[in-house]
């Protein structure tokens, strides 16, 4: 069985990039931040953070949001919003939130079925 982890960095540049990079860009959002992000985005933190999504049959929108939050904590990547983008840092967390819990859900069916 292929891990979230790795099924989370496989699709990183085909989807998740990619819409974040078109979503983010009417918020003035830096190629810093895209850079940023990429970093959190990183093996260790995903497998830290999402590795229970191999283990649920059941997968919720709470079992996401927890396990993002998680991730945004540990990765330091909401604080790095908060602290360089005070204007837009909400809008850019909903918009990083919305994706990747897309993509969570994306990867939980790919492994259970």
């Amino acid at each position: 069985m292929t891990s979230a982890a790795k099924l989370l960095i496989k699709h990183k540049n085909k989807y998740f990039m990619q819409e974040l990079e078109n979503e983010l860009s009417e918020f003035k959002a830096s190629k810093k931040l895209i850079k940023e992000i990429d970093e959190a985005y990183s093996k260790n933190f995903l497998e830290k953070c999402f590795s229970g999504l191999e283990n649920k049959k059941q997968f919720s929108q709470k079992s996401a949001d927890l396990m993002i939050e998680l991730w945004l904590d540990l990765s330091g990547l909401q604080k790095y919003i908060q602290k360089n983008y005070s204007d837009d840092w909400v809008a850019i967390l909903d918009v990083i939130h919305l994706n990747l819990s897309e993509e969570l859900m994306n990867v939980h069916y790919d492994i259970h079925n």
